[in-house]
C-alpha cells in the first residue's frame, strides 16, 4: 500500500516522536505453552510468573495479545509492539485473575505462579482455526515497572495439529474432537490419527 501524501503545508514546528518504548524482557516470566479446551470449546495460554524479580516483589501479572496474521495476511505487529499500554490498535492487555491462577505446576518451576486465560472459539471457521496470535506474559513489578516474557505466535489450528499428532490429549473423545471440530474443519484431507489407549489401561 502506497503511502499517503505529505502535506504541503510545512509544520510550524519539528514534530516530536516518543521514545520507544523499552521492553525488559526477564527469565522470571514465561510462556509455558498452550491447551485446548474441548469442554469449553476454545484454546487457553499458560503463563509463569516468580514471585520475585530482580529483588522487587511482583505485584500483578497477565497477557499481551495481539492478532498478528488473518487469511495469510500481516497485520504488521512487531514484538516492539507487545507491551501493556500499547497503541497499537491489534494489540490488547489484559492482567489475570484469581480465577486464571493455577493450583498445579504446569511448568519446570516449583516456586512460580503459573496463569492461564481461554479465549472461546466463536465461529468455528477455518479462518478463525488459522488466525495466528502474538502472545507475552508481563508482570508489575512493587516500583511499578514492568517486565516480559519473550512473544510467541501461535494459531489454533498449530496447537490443535501438535496435540493430535502427539496424542497429547486425556480422553479419546477428546482427541477426536479436535479432528473432527478442528483440523478437518480447516483441512478436510487431514488424515485421522488413532488415539493411543495404551495410555489408559486400569490394572
Amino acid at each position: 500500500e502506497a503511502p499517503t501524501e505529505a502535506p504541503t503545508q510545512a509544520p510550524t514546528e519539528e514534530p516530536t516522536t516518543a521514545d520507544p518504548k523499552t521492553i525488559t524482557i526477564s527469565d522470571d516470566v514465561n510462556i509455558e505453552g498452550y491447551q485446548v479446551s474441548t469442554t469449553l470449546g476454545g484454546s487457553r495460554v499458560v503463563g509463569s510468573v516468580e514471585p520475585t524479580i530482580d529483588g522487587k516483589n511482583v505485584t500483578k501479572w497477565g497477557f499481551v495479545y495481539a492478532v498478528d496474521t488473518i487469511d495469510g495476511n500481516s497485520l504488521g505487529v512487531t514484538d516492539a509492539d507487545m507491551y501493556v499500554g500499547s497503541t497499537n490498535k491489534y494489540v490488547v492487555s489484559l492482567d489475570s485473575t484469581p480465577a486464571g491462577t493455577s493450583n498445579t505446576v504446569l511448568g519446570n518451576s516449583t516456586t512460580a505462579t503459573y496463569f492461564v486465560r481461554t479465549t472461546l472459539f466463536s465461529t468455528n471457521t477455518a479462518r478463525e482455526f488459522t488466525t495466528e496470535y502474538k502472545v507475552r506474559a508481563y508482570a508489575v513489578l512493587s516500583d511499578g515497572s514492568y517486565v516480559y516474557s519473550k512473544a510467541y505466535t501461535y494459531s489454533v489450528y498449530k496447537i490443535c495439529d501438535q496435540l493430535y499428532q502427539s496424542k497429547k490429549m486425556n480422553t479419546s473423545t477428546a482427541h477426536d474432537y479436535l479432528y473432527n471440530n478442528i483440523l478437518k474443519v480447516v483441512d478436510p484431507s487431514y488424515k485421522e490419527v488413532d488415539y493411543n489407549w495404551s495410555n489408559i489401561v486400569v490394572k
